[in-house]
């Protein structure tokens, strides 16, 4: 008599088990592409590494395909709870589209993205000031909405979810000391090939706030291997622990003052949990002092690159950061954004539409900054929030928001969730509280991981045993 142990038949695995075998595969593939390749594409800022996500996106509708009829042909309960996105993200796609077919305003010639010229609209209804960056950042959000749905739904669990994000931090790490000669060449050139726009790039990203943000979440996959699998392995705590310092120094050094509060924050986190949970451990003074010496390594390869002769280039000094570029700059910016969001306040905008309303609404004195007197209108708010309620309105981002609302939600009280996946969860909702200060989601490389790492850390950790495919490991 044929027994269904684990997914696996006596006689051999079912198709559906197979099935389900090769939409994993398919969900790792694309998850290590996002996460460790697209990151060296100068952060994803390219059209090339656009047109990457968003290929990756739509490639997820065939894993979610083959796991929806794996649950079908082995009679697994259907989760009712897709339909919450499905209905909110398809209202919220009818929203974008409608609001390419009643234009606000038009980019006046020549091309140089610094004057709009307003048009007449119902501006009652959905519209956009820019329907060309509208149809190309609704791409991307179709993008990451089914990269979420995919990783929520069919997931990526046991040794192969381990070793997805110990490839995620061991990348980081090496993006984050490769930048470090680079960054002190004097030479305005990304990894000493491209040339950058401005000094603000680190490793392969053009900004460096947006390689803060990758970084950051490269620690809170750090803190997952930590807690999730070497509490009770000293040598991997300690190797552990040791990139995190690495991880906070690169980010130092990259002169990005908001990633490195939220990292300090997020290094204090830790510390409490591991007072909480584990007092032993940090009773052992070896661990802070290894975590030190991590961001000691970085500051010594400064030292030493400075002594050679070499030095950063540009303004991106922290004395002149903070003395010259005071947090209430961005202030002023979601100051002048608050009137543009109360005269569009149902419907927005526009998604990507941003530059062309705050045109009305800058004032002037923020038009002249440390830039040799260069006239600045700014394309984005540097608040992501803010920018997307300007965009959207109050409906899109409602229709956008109450899924993660609701999944989140779920987590915190319907499911139990191990250590190793709770931090993960941790990391994005702190890169949710930088992005307050940051427009961290129109760095593809960010998105994409933040979209990816959310969704495979928030897939339910128990199922049925059918579901799980490795007999040696319960949860697949």
């Amino acid at each position: 008599m044929d027994q269904v142990i684990l997914g696996v038949k006596s006689g051999g695995r079912s198709f559906a088990d197979w099935m389900r075998l090769c939409a994993r595969g398919w969900v790792w593939a694309i998850a290590f592409i996002l996460l460790v390749i697209l990151p060296w594409i100068f952060g994803g800022s390219t059209p090339f590494a656009g047109k990457l996500v968003y290929w990756a996106g739509i490639s997820c509708l065939l894993p979610l395909i083959f796991w929806f009829v794996a649950d079908r042909l082995d009679g697994s309960p259907f989760d009712h709870a897709i339909w919450l996105p499905l209905i909110c993200w398809g209202l919220l796609s009818v929203q974008i589209a409608f609001s390419l077919q009643n234009p606000s305003a038009q980019l006046s010639p020549p091309w140089n993205g610094s004057h709009f010229t307003q048009l007449e609209h119902d501006s009652s209804w959905p519209s956009s000031g820019f329907p060309q960056h509208t149809r190309g950042l609704g791409r991307l959000y179709l993008a990451y909405g089914l990269l979420f749905l995919t990783c929520l739904t069919v997931g990526a669990f046991g040794k192969s979810f381990l070793y997805l994000t110990l490839c995620f931090l061991l990348n980081g790490l090496v993006m984050g000391l490769v930048g470090l000669p680079f960054k002190f060449s004097g030479e305005l050139s990304i990894l000493g090939f491209w040339p950058a726009s401005e000094w603000y790039f680190y490793s392969a990203f053009v900004y460096h706030n947006h390689w803060g943000a990758y970084a950051l979440l490269c620690l809170a996959a750090a803190s997952a291997v930590g807690f999730g699998t070497c509490l009770d392995r000293p040598r991997c705590l300690l190797a552990v622990i040791f990139a995190g310092g690495l991880l906070l120094g690169t980010t130092l050094v990259a002169t990005a003052r908001l990633a490195t509060l939220m990292q300090v924050m997020f290094v204090f986190s830790v510390l409490v949990s591991l007072a909480r949970l584990h007092p032993s451990l940090l009773s052992r003074r070896l661990l802070p002092l290894i975590f030190l010496c991590g961001a000691l390594v970085v500051g010594g390869a400064v030292i030493l690159m400075k002594q050679g002769g070499a030095a950063s280039g540009g303004h991106r000094t922290w004395a002149k950061l903070l003395s010259q570029n005071p947090f209430t700059s961005r202030l002023h910016l979601v100051e002048d954004t608050l009137p543009m969001i109360a005269a569009k306040p149902l419907f927005g905008w526009g998604l990507g539409a941003y530059r062309s309303g705050f045109r009305l609404y800058q004032r002037p004195e923020t038009r002249v900054v440390h830039n040799q007197g260069r006239i600045t209108l700014y394309n984005h708010a540097h608040n992501d929030w803010i920018q997307t309620l300007a965009e959207l309105g109050v409906v899109g981002c409602f229709l956008l928001l109450t899924p993660f609302g609701y999944y989140l939600f779920r987590a915190r009280f319907g499911m139990n969730l191990p250590e190793f996946q709770r931090w993960l969860v941790f990391g994005c909702l702190v890169l949710l509280l930088m992005a307050w200060g940051e427009s961290l989601f129109l760095n593809r490389s960010v998105a994409a991981a933040f979209f990816i790492l959310l969704g495979l850390a928030l897939h339910p950790t128990t199922r049925k045993p059918r579901d799980c495919i490795d007999k040696g490991n319960p949860e697949g």
